[in-house]
């Protein structure tokens, strides 16, 4: 073989794995250092950097329009790192990916023994274009390295897409863990605290957290601070269409709670009309349950038993649809049709992936009272009796966190429209209120 030939095929081997590497590569590259007294324990580099990796893997438990981070580590790299690893060319891979991808992060960790007693510490540097590289330092006193490697995957994860931890931290509310209010009203605060991304998922991860503090705020009753999150995140400009339209069905369940059913219709159809047909036909079920809760307090029952139907028909594994069908069942004195479906709640409970980001998903209401239960859809709760479930204690509200400056003042996204006026209205307009 000629050199020509053989420079021109290692140019092509090159550009396969580089361009494989930049194009389909993982977006999340993690590295973790072990001391040689923890690996001769069983806990090794590849075992470590396997923990990390499955806790990153946790976050995607919930649904979201924002995916998690897919992981390749030093010790089990993706195919295009592997095939460039022989060869020393896994930073020019690397650096390819940051170039052409905006989505590229490396987490380098390094666990110590501190010399005190068992407590470690681990060292992680963080990479995440374009902000400036974060350094964590993290204890752990009772010399616990899976603990202490979960911990540096949870403040990895928050560092880069806060969001999802917030998301799956409320989501443990549904597994019984009601501390997960605090924790994803914690971790939301602090995600937008951090540097601002001017990018497509900076932006919808902007409008997410305030999303998602909204939903907590219309947990606790605290309405006013949830409308402040909902301007603050249609204000926000360049996210997906699709995260104004989740904020929008949260205000129409927001004007539920309030007993202002038209107000809720006006939101519902304005963010009907900003919902990404992808996510239109993913949602379709939990978007059947809003408009039927909408439908119920503006006294249309018949609408709202059709529209439940239609919601079992796309989606039986939901709880909601079959929760509220109970009510109207046990309403009309179908006691066995109320019975049936109270029964068929609880199961779908067990296998139903709650959309947190839908405030309808995580709180039952009573339309009559515009009272919440946040209890409502927990899966081990046995069925009970439509219409008695008991009422969640509110959490205490914290001190106000405003979001980063550049979130605040910058052109509006889509607004919410009034009841009677063009959906281009150019800020969030407040629907008039419906007497």
């Amino acid at each position: 073989m000629d050199l020509t030939t053989l420079m021109t095929v290692a140019g092509l081997f090159l550009s396969v794995v580089v361009g494989n590497a930049a194009i389909f590569g993982d977006s999340l590259f993690a590295s973790i250092s072990v001391p040689k007294a923890i690996e001769t324990s069983g806990l090794d580099r590849p075992t470590a950097e396997r923990l990390f990796a499955a806790h990153v893997a946790w976050y995607s438990r919930v649904p979201s329009i924002l995916p998690t981070p897919s992981v390749s580590t030093s010790s089990a790299p993706s195919l295009a790192m592997a095939l460039a690893k022989p060869i020393q060319l896994q930073d020019v891979v690397y650096a390819v990916q940051t170039q052409l991808r905006s989505d590229v992060v490396s987490a380098s960790g390094a666990i110590i023994e501190t010399g005190k007693g068992k407590e470690l510490t681990m060292l992680v540097v963080i990479n995440n274009p374009p902000n400036p590289p974060v350094t964590l330092t993290l204890q752990q006193p009772d010399g616990d390295p899976k603990a202490l490697i979960q911990r540096a995957a949870r403040e990895t994860m928050i560092t880069i897409a806060p969001y999802r931890v917030a998301l799956s931290d409320l989501a443990t509310v549904l597994d019984g863990e009601l501390d997960g209010v605090a924790k994803a009203r914690q971790t939301a605060t602090q995600g937008l605290g951090q540097p601002w991304d001017p990018s497509v998922t900076g932006a919808t991860e902007i409008v997410l957290l305030h999303n998602l503090l909204a939903v907590l705020a219309i947990e606790r009753g605290d309405a006013k601070t949830a409308r402040d999150h909902f301007v603050l995140a249609h204000t926000t400009p360049g996210a997906l269409s699709t995260a104004y339209a989740l904020v929008s069905m949260n205000e129409a369940f927001l004007s539920l709670t309030e007993r202002k059913p038209k107000d809720a219709e006006a939101f519902y159809h304005h963010g009907l009309k900003h919902l990404g047909l992808e996510f239109r036909e993913v949602l379709r079920g939990r978007i059947l349950v809003l408009e039927a809760l909408i439908a119920w307090q503006g006294g249309d029952i018949a609408r709202t038993e059709k529209l439940l139907r239609e919601a079992l028909d796309d989606a039986d594994t939901e709880i909601e649809p079959h929760y509220y069908l109970a009510k109207i069942l046990q309403q009309r004195g179908d006691e066995a049709g109320a019975k049936a479906q109270t029964t068929a709640a609880h199961v779908a409970s067990r296998f139903d992936q709650h959309y947190a980001s839908l405030a309808h998903t995580i709180l039952g209401i009573d339309v009559a009272t515009g009272e919440l239960d946040l209890l409502a859809f927990l899966p081990d709760r046995p069925p009970v009796t439509p219409g008695r479930q008991p009422k969640a204690t509110p959490a205490a509200a914290p001190a106000q966190t405003p979001a980063p400056a550049s979130a605040q003042t910058p052109a509006p996204g889509p607004a919410p429209a009034p009841a009677q006026a063009p959906a281009s209205s150019a800020a969030p307009v407040r629907p008039e209120t419906a007497r």
